[in-house]
């Protein structure tokens, strides 16, 4: 059984076998966010909840990036598949990587939708309530989902079973509409709309703190303080978001708008910058730890029982 382990791991290419690592250490660091809010009543605000959608979302994006990347089978592009549903389901939505990149995109708006509710508690905390009420919120944690997901359904329809082997048919226009979509998407949602919110944000704080600065309650300057930190924290994690997706977009902006491209698919950059920008689904953990201490605390409180368990199953 190992020699078999081993013998596929050799088989693989160390590009696919990095993003298995990245991918593990995605779903263990996310499923212990998800532990860790699930188990503290005290992180169950309406931000608290939009970052546990964002975990799930990279929770659901580091599962698929193993699975896409650890089964032959769901290579990307044409190859053979096994007949029936099975063959229809490997072809349509795992060839073309539609639910792993989906996923990705889900979690680029899940930051985006954060950034806005940062955005709304600074700048207009009495309409905060009413924007982000608990009807709302369903409807927006959904739109976080859904639109991302719609956005790349059309990948879907495009490849086609015959004779046990997928085939695709992206015609030029097709990859160069749709990559255009995405860049706009990218720019405007995933950039433009957080920098803004940020900024606004900033100078809004700024202009606060010179105003209140001795007229607040002590009760007050706390609530302030702990408000900063959230919107600090959610700020860090939007801008490792862009810096770990940005190299990405760019080497594909310039693989589609210029005939001689910087890294076309395949070559040694393009797969950095692919998994530097899968990487992002590890980091968010790490920012979490270090900009609030009673999660970093929770967080230690769970490892601690499964060190012992392991430790005593050693000594036995």
């Amino acid at each position: 059984m190992a020699n078999t382990t081993s013998t596929y791991f050799e088989s693989l290419p160390a590009f696919n076998i990095i993003l298995i690592i990245v991918g593990t250490t995605g779903v263990f660091f996310n499923a212990l966010i998800l532990l860790v809010f699930l188990t503290n009543k005290r992180v169950r605000t309406k931000s608290h909840l939009m970052m546990f959608n964002l975990a799930l979302s990279d929770l659901w994006g580091s599962f698929m990036i193993i699975i896409n990347y650890s089964i032959p089978a769901f290579k990307r592009g044409p190859g053979k598949v096994p007949s029936g549903i099975l063959g229809y389901f490997i072809c349509h939505l795992m060839k073309t990587a539609y639910l792993q990149w989906a996923a990705y995109r889900t979690s680029g708006m899940n930051i985006t939708i954060i950034s806005v509710e940062r955005y709304c508690a600074v700048l207009h905390p009495q309409r905060y309530k009413t924007i982000f009420s608990k009807r709302n919120l369903i409807f927006i944690v959904g739109f976080c989902w859904i639109y991302p997901h719609m956005m790349d359904i059309s990948k879907i329809f495009v490849p086609y079973v015959e004779n046990s082997h997928c085939e695709d048919d992206y015609s030029k226009k097709f990859v160069f509409y749709f990559g255009i979509w995405l860049i706009v998407d990218y720019v405007i949602l995933k950039v433009l709309l957080p920098v803004f919110c940020y900024v606004k944000i900033s100078l809004a704080l700024k202009k606060r703190s010179k105003q209140f600065q001795s007229t607040v309650s002590k009760r007050e300057m706390t609530i302030r303080r702990a408000e900063n930190k959230v919107t600090l924290m959610v700020f860090v994690i939007s801008f490792i978001f862009v810096c770990t997706t940005m190299p990405n977009l760019v080497n594909y902006a310039t693989i589609l708008l210029l005939d001689d491209p910087i890294a076309a698919f395949g070559t040694p950059f393009e797969k950095f910058t692919v998994v530097l920008l899968f990487s992002n689904t590890t980091v968010n953990f790490f920012t979490y730890a270090f900009s609030n201490k009673e999660f970093r605390l929770k967080t230690f409180s769970k490892v601690e029982p499964l060190t012992t368990i392991q430790t005593q199953e050693t000594q036995q």
